[in-house]
């Protein structure tokens, strides 16, 4: 029981903190990603919103350009992790 208990503990700590972690990449890598190729940035209604825009918009610069964006595999990797932890929790608890 302990062992669930921690497991899920760890769970809950990184789906809270996931944002910490994407929010600089966004800011940090994908913007900057996106100006240094003529692209202009998206705004949305919420952060999330635009993130994702920006995200698209950069793995599409990433395609026809030929240059490799690491940060939006990052992104979209942490983005799949934080919604695999959330539902894993929810099936769980629910």
């Amino acid at each position: 029981m302990s062992i669930d208990l921690n497991i899920d503990l760890l769970c809950f700590i990184w789906i809270v903190f996931m944002p910490v972690i994407m929010i600089p990449i966004w800011l940090l890598s994908l913007r900057p990603f996106l100006e240094e190729n003529g692209v202009t940035r998206a705004t949305g209604i919420t952060w999330g919103m635009s993130m994702w825009v920006d995200w698209f918009h950069a793995v599409s610069v990433s395609k026809n350009t030929g240059r490799q964006c690491w940060a939006c595999w990052c992104f979209l990797l942490l983005h799949l992790v934080w919604v695999a932890l959330l539902a894993g929790l929810f099936v769980k608890y629910i």
